[in-house]
């Protein structure tokens, strides 16, 4: 009976106790494994990157530019630098992450629901709700929607502004 005990003992510890911390260089590999996969990074690029051969990879907190190895909860952004390409964002929660890409109008608006629906979880005000869904649709427009102009080319019509608005 004691040896069942310490046995339950035991595996309720590593369960709970054991858990590995997501880190920020696993995460890295985690996004540059996601964009082999995706066909946007080829593997002899991908094992330049996680080697640090090459730098030219970001992956950092969408507002302040955090990259700590601890990561923290919030939105992040990643991206091989290079001209004409699409800017992706992770979620980091609770040591778990989602990858969110902006390829489609329908993804913009899943996205903006993951992460209204988070920052309601993290109780954040909504400062940082605005300020994360407008990376989002920033991003999209400016970056993803025309990868190859680089920005949104309904402004450069300047049909209509801001002042212009009710």
């Amino acid at each position: 009976m004691r040896s069942k005990i310490l046995i339950l003992a035991l595996i309720i510890s590593v369960t709970c106790f054991g858990q590995n911390k997501l880190t920020y260089s696993e995460l890295k590999n985690n996004v540059i494994d996601y964009l082999v996969i995706n066909k946007n990074l080829n593997n002899e690029n991908a094992k330049k990157y996680k080697s640090g051969e090459y730098n030219g990879f970001t992956l950092v907190g969408s507002i302040n530019q955090f990259n700590d190895e601890e990561l923290k909860d919030g939105l992040y952004q990643f991206a091989p630098l290079a001209s004409h390409q699409r800017i992706y964002f992770t979620l980091v929660e609770n040591d778990n992450y989602t990858i969110i890409d902006l390829s489609t109008r329908q993804q913009l608006d899943d996205a903006i629901t993951k992460v209204l629906d988070f920052c309601e979880r993290k109780k954040f005000c909504h400062e940082i709700s605005i300020a994360y869904a407008g990376k989002l649709i920033s991003y999209f427009y400016n970056n993803n929607k025309n990868p190859n102009n680089g920005y949104d080319i309904n402004c450069g019509k300047e049909k209509l502004t801001l002042k212009d608005l009710p």
